[in-house]
């Protein structure tokens, strides 16, 4: 998959079916549209070109409101992206500028100026230009007048599921881990540098990794406990875990954490190293306790609870 930063970087105009949009998570509702993308750029014989921004919209918008945070970030785009077989990958350049172009001139001045459009595919509730003005009614009207295809996708509907962005961030603020899953079609991830902590957890025999995130753009699930899977230096997820999002009220502290303790295998002290943890299941939300041996006791059965759910994930129970 070819990179490119900006529409009017690409060097030679090519034959191609393009679908745009911020595609934030690239959830299963996103997935169907870039796998139609897929298709019809093998029968039509065409490149297949997907645009996204950077910022998105919402947070160019919102930027002097409130930070945005993400699903998934520019980075994290970039390799799910790398890993279908799509041909370029175009990150647009979200500004003033841009925000003021009209629909018409979106597709006129800016897509078809660079690209030879053989079909745009887009969501059915996807609106594009200044004020999102732009939608399926006008680009059908524009690939009438330029002689390009359209296809729209209809919003897909999965075991009475509401696959969106909006919903999936609904559902990390209220830690319905396996629902956030199943919409997203993989386990959610978050990245983080290991830094040095409190060494509390070594102390109360749980030893833990404390994981600093990459971006602080990344949306961190709830407070809570949760089983992970974590993966060191992208390496295979060869450890299970445990997890805790949260501020350590036994203890009275201020700021939030996010602390990973390895239960199948004693990982060394790897300050500084890159690791990767992925959301299987929800656990329990955070509570204080009136010592430290309350503490010990809830982790040890908080351990429990996710050898059991490891052992059931590795050998399902047939029905």
């Amino acid at each position: 998959m070819e990179i490119i930063n900006n529409i009017n970087n690409i060097k030679n105009k090519v034959a191609a079916v393009v679908t745009v949009g911020n595609f934030d998570g690239i959830h299963l509702g996103h997935q169907k549209v870039i796998d139609s993308l897929l298709e019809e750029s093998k029968r039509l014989d065409a490149k297949s070109i997907l645009i996204t921004f950077n910022p998105s919209p919402k947070e160019f918008f919102r930027s002097e409101k409130k930070d945005m945070k993400l699903i998934t970030t520019l980075n994290e785009k970039k390799k799910i992206l790398s890993e279908t077989k799509l041909d370029m990958l175009i990150i647009q350049l979200f500004n003033k500028e841009f925000a003021e172009k009209s629909p018409k001139d979106f597709i006129e001045k800016i897509i078809l100026k660079y690209i030879d459009v053989k079909e745009i595919i887009l969501g059915s509730t996807h609106t594009f230009g200044k004020n999102n003005d732009g939608d399926a009614k006008l680009l059908n009207e524009l690939s009438r007048k330029h002689e390009f295809g359209i296809k729209v996708i209809d919003k897909l509907k999965n075991n009475g599921y509401n696959i969106s962005s909006t919903n999936l961030r609904r559902l990390l603020a209220t830690g319905e881990i396996d629902k956030m899953n199943y919409i997203l079609g993989r386990k959610y991830a978050l990245k983080g540098k290991i830094i040095s902590g409190k060494q509390r957890g070594r102390n109360l025999g749980f030893p833990t990794l404390n994981l600093q995130p990459i971006s602080s753009k990344k949306i961190i699930p709830k407070v809570g406990a949760y089983c992970v899977g974590i993966s060191i230096n992208n390496d295979v997820y060869n450890y299970n875990g445990m997890c805790n999002i949260g501020y350590n009220p036994t203890f009275n502290d201020k700021d939030l954490s996010v602390e990973v303790h390895s239960i199948n295998g004693n990982i060394k002290n790897i300050s500084g190293e890159e690791v990767e943890i992925k959301f299987h299941s929800w656990l329990r939300n955070e509570n204080k306790f009136e010592n430290e041996e309350k503490l010990i006791e809830q982790l040890k059965k908080d351990k429990s609870d996710c050898e059991k759910y490891f052992i059931q994930k590795n050998n399902p129970i047939k029905s």
